[in-house]
């Protein structure tokens, strides 16, 4: 039971680190363009090094979840400062909603595995892969 709520948990995990890539054919000027590739860049440097999250949840580091998962967290809250572009930004306020909702169950399910909440996870990794689909397709 343990493995099953850790392989969805790495899943949930690997969408996030999917987000740079969907990200990577936006460029230009502030438009559309713009605003995409300044998600792109903010959530790529945030990204960093995502193999650190796999060995923090295997070791049940919390601490280090909690605080890579609020590097990212930090890098959106940027992201949407600096995003004008009406479209994108009410995409990209979809996905920082959605992330909000993963990291919580993420945390959750590192703070507590025999307990966690596979629904919650399960349906916040749907929802967050629903909102990069379409971040995704508008800036592709």
């Amino acid at each position: 039971m343990t493995i099953n709520r850790t392989v969805r948990t790495l899943a949930a995990v690997g969408v996030l680190a999917l987000v740079p890539a969907g990200l990577a054919a936006c460029s230009g000027g502030q438009s559309v363009e713009e605003a995409c590739s300044v998600a792109q860049d903010n959530m790529t440097e945030a990204m960093g090094d995502m193999s650190e999250l796999s060995s923090m949840m295997s070791s049940q580091d919390v601490d280090g979840i909690t605080s890579l998962l609020g590097d990212i967290n930090d890098a959106l809250d940027k992201s949407a400062d600096e995003i004008t572009n009406e479209e994108v930004s009410a995409a990209f306020e979809k996905f920082h909603t959605e992330y909000s909702s993963l990291t919580t169950a993420i945390t959750e399910a590192a703070e507590d595995p025999m307990n966690a909440d596979v629904e919650s996870l399960t349906n916040a990794q749907s929802s967050i892969t629903e909102a990069s689909a379409d971040l995704t397709e508008l800036c592709g």
